[in-house]
């Protein structure tokens, strides 16, 4: 029985992930050239970065409201492949050929990337974004008792072989786990 039906307008359905739990929805997706996607207030990002390309929206739906925002740099287009949510905070895995991606540290202009990102609950902000010089095709999250683990797969093109060859991998990164003071 279908029990509920939520449109989100001014996207493609090219390049979506979507993660789900009894009580939230979450959706990655693709904001095509000149279309337009609605933020709430006090999101990441409300302006769209790249209007002219293709820029990721997150979006969450729940018991508690309805949050968006925008995920993309200036110059370049931003394609998100995967979502996963763990205590609340939203973990969103893609490709970027932006060289303004929205990360605290850009050690060098890049032309194509891989990067997962890591925003607040609600998405109203970035914990941060972590650049790879591949493409990303999946997260993965697990918790442990004072760290999480975020797993992500993809592919690199190496030219080893030929010049289209490309190499599987899984990185990993391991952040803590915030424990609650007790007085």
């Amino acid at each position: 029985m279908l029990t509920r039906v939520t449109r989100l307008s001014g996207t493609t359905s090219q390049w979506v992930a979507i993660w789900a739990d009894t009580v939230h929805t979450y959706v990655a997706g693709l904001v095509g050239p000149n279309a337009s996607f609605s933020t709430t207030p006090g999101a990441f990002q409300t302006a769209r970065p790249n209007p002219s390309g293709f820029d990721t929206f997150v979006y969450e739906e729940s018991s508690t409201g309805v949050y968006s925002t925008y995920l993309g740099g200036s110059n370049g287009s931003t394609m998100p492949t995967a979502i996963a949510v763990i205590s609340g905070h939203v973990y969103v895995a893609g490709n970027t050929s932006s060289s303004a991606f929205p990360a605290r540290r850009h050690s060098h202009p890049i032309r194509h990337a891989g990067w997962v990102s890591k925003l607040k609950p609600q998405l109203n902000a970035l914990d941060y974004t972590t650049l790879l010089g591949a493409s990303i095709n999946g997260i993965a999250l697990q918790q442990h008792t004072l760290r999480y683990t975020v797993y992500t797969a993809g592919y690199r093109f190496t030219g080893a072989v030929t010049p289209a060859a490309e190499d599987a991998f899984v990185v990993t990164l391991n952040e803590p786990v915030i424990q609650p003071v007790i007085q």
